[in-house]
């Protein structure tokens, strides 16, 4: 009774051997595909990050910190702050995905993140950029910033010049026409020397 028992539960074993069927995957040679909603390790459009800080102050764990970063747009990222996570304390909820006004932040479907330390688990804008700009076309952009700005400062200056101009044209008559009249009204309250009040 008991042998039977042994020689059926190897019965199956042998039958999947014999068949060929897959029961486990090589896994690093062979990746399983994996679901559009999966959460991996997020990707990154640097070209289009506003630089805001949403994702850092939305997310649960404080694990996404702001760092610099020299391949994003100086004309829409001023300070060039893109976001730094830290895989060693990320829960993947999505939160910062959710909350991106731009929809520069995605979950990928990239999940291998192991390291020898925890410093290995801090990947930067660097590794989760999937969109970058060159280093030539940051200095073009940068020139255009320059460019932009100093158009600005300019038009504010002619601006305020301009609006100095109006005052002090719109001040001049208001001023004299309103003094003239006031020595007159003075000098007919106050009763002459020597006169009945």
């Amino acid at each position: 009774m008991l042998k039977r028992k042994m020689i059926k539960n190897f019965t199956w074993p042998l039958k999947t051997a014999t068949r060929e069927i897959e029961v486990t995957r090589l896994y690093p040679e062979f990746m399983m595909e994996l679901p559009d909603a999966e959460r991996g390790i997020h990707e990154l459009d640097a070209t289009i990050c506003i630089g805001c800080g949403t994702c850092a102050r939305v997310c649960p764990n404080s694990c996404i910190e702001m760092v610099n970063f020299k391949f994003g747009s100086p004309l829409k990222n001023k300070k060039m702050q893109f976001p730094q996570i830290d895989y060693g304390r990320c829960m993947f909820c999505g939160l910062c995905v959710d909350e991106c006004p731009v929809e520069c932040l995605k979950m990928g479907k990239k999940v291998i993140m192991a390291g020898w330390t925890r410093e290995d688990l801090v990947k930067g804008p660097d590794f989760l950029s999937t969109k970058r700009f060159s280093a030539k076309e940051v200095a073009d952009l940068e020139a255009e910033a320059k460019r932009i700005a100093a158009e600005k400062a300019a038009a504010k200056k002619a601006a305020a010049k301009e609006g100095a101009a109006k005052e002090g044209a719109a001040k001049k008559p208001a001023k004299e026409g309103a003094a003239a009249p006031k020595k007159e009204n003075d000098s007919e309250a106050k009763p002459k020397e020597g006169g009945a009040a």
